[in-house]
């Protein structure tokens, strides 16, 4: 009975020993797979999304251990794709934030509610008023818009829908400027309007443009007018009467006089609409200043009659340019006439020439008056196209205030330059600087 219970007790010892340790390696195996699946959910958690368990078995781990990394591989291609659509959204953000930056329009977006929600940089400027403190504030209270009658448009701006537009005056700071105002809706993904935005664009280049068109139509048809009313009266008379040659020859003089001003303003005409056009209009030769200068004070003297004393100073040395002579001589021609016109009868205009004492290398040509002088707002605007010396009295003075735009672009395109000295009440001088010939001869 002893040797029997102690064989029992070897067999239960026996048993229990190799059940704790099947179940030691069962539950280390179990164990193990837990806590790979815990590290690789920990790697997956801090953003290593690339990381598997690796777990390869029949048994349950194993089952476990495959499923977890399928759902892992989908999470990670998903991000990818979250990231690759979140990445295309940020660039098509940044290219519609930068268009909208770089539009010349001025565009201001607001919210369902009416409240800035985007403010670009011509916003900024057309308006005078920075971003950061327009973003937010009810759009009326920013963008204050009358129509041109008069009539606030200010409560329409917040209903976008249907688009509407309009031309009105904007209040900037203070001033008033002329826009054309477009405002439409935005929309949300359910095709509701979610806002609005309004499009501004400034139309004082485009007046200012109307103006200018205006004006000039205005000054040229008056130009022209004034040549041709001697030119038809007189065509009529003589066509109406058999005059004597004696009393015909008069007539004939100012209709030839009369058409040679038209000529003259013809000609004018074509030379900017040709330099605009790109075309070359200057053919440059050897000029004789000295020559050049005394043909052109004689033509002036017999059209003075003694109203003007003109004088001129033209050194014996003064050397030679390559120029287009024709439109030289009208240069200086326009000068000499600027003179004559803004002197008082009387008054004295004296021509010079000579190698430049200031510039070495340049022959300056000057024609000083003794006229009303400028102001130095007047100089500064003086060589503009279609300005005159006194825009309130056009009719007085004449002209298409285009003589001395024709004197700078002539000098600049021969490579020299036009100066200008006066004040106010004490006359004025001009001078072109042109390159000597001598000077690039040696050179040469």
């Amino acid at each position: 009975r002893k040797s029997l219970f102690r064989t029992f007790f070897v067999i239960a010892f026996g048993g229990t020993v190799l059940a704790l340790l099947l179940a030691a390696l069962v539950g280390d195996r179990i164990g193990s797979g837990i806590r790979r699946l815990t590290t690789t959910a920990e790697a997956i958690q801090q953003g290593r999304l690339g990381v598997r368990s690796g777990l390869q078995s029949r048994d349950e781990i194993g089952v476990l251990g495959s499923t977890f990394d399928s759902m892992a591989s989908s999470i990670q291609e998903k991000t990818e794709a979250l990231r690759r659509a979140a990445d295309e959204e940020a660039q098509l953000r940044n290219r519609v934030e930068a268009i909208v930056a770089g539009m010349g329009e001025a565009l201001v977006a607001f919210d369902a509610h009416g409240r800035i929600t985007d403010f670009n940089a011509a916003a900024e400027d057309l308006l005078r008023l920075e971003a950061n403190s327009a973003l937010g504030r009810p759009v009326e209270e920013v963008v204050l818009v009358r129509s041109e009658e008069g009539t606030d448009l200010g409560p329409r701006l917040r209903y976008a829908d249907p688009r509407w537009s309009a031309l009105a005056m904007l209040r900037a700071a203070h001033d008033n400027v002329p826009v054309a105002l477009t405002v439409g809706a935005l929309r949300g993904p359910d095709g509701r309007a979610a806002g609005g935005v309004a499009v501004l664009r400034d139309l004082r280049g485009e007046r200012e443009v109307e103006r200018m068109k205006r004006h000039f139509l205005s000054r040229v048809g008056h130009e022209l007018r004034t040549p041709l009313t001697p030119l038809i009266g007189y065509t009529q008379l003589l066509a109406a009467r058999d005059l004597p040659s004696e009393r015909a020859r008069p007539l004939y003089q100012s209709m030839l006089t009369a058409a040679r001003r038209l000529e003259r303003i013809v000609e004018m005409l074509e030379f900017f609409a040709s330099l605009d056009a790109g075309r070359e209009v200057l053919q440059p030769v050897r000029v004789d200043l000295r020559q050049l200068l005394n043909n052109v004070v004689d033509e002036r003297l017999a059209k003075a009659n003694g109203a003007h004393e003109i004088t001129r100073r033209i050194s014996r040395a003064t050397p030679p340019v390559l120029a287009d002579a024709r439109w030289l001589a009208r240069s200086v021609d326009e000068l000499v006439d600027n003179a004559m016109k803004f002197s008082p009868a009387g008054g004295r205009v004296t021509v010079s020439a000579g190698a430049s004492t200031s510039e070495p290398g340049m022959v300056e040509i000057s024609v000083r008056d003794t006229g009303v002088g400028m102001s130095s707002k007047e100089v500064a605007q003086a060589f503009a196209e279609w300005a005159q010396g006194d825009e309130s009295d056009t009719r007085s003075y004449g002209g298409l205030g285009l003589g001395l735009a024709l004197v700078q672009r002539v000098a600049e395109r021969h490579g020299g330059r036009v100066t200008c000295t006066t004040a106010p009440g004490k006359g004025s001088r001009f001078s072109i600087l042109l390159p000597s010939l001598v000077d690039h001869e040696g050179a040469g």
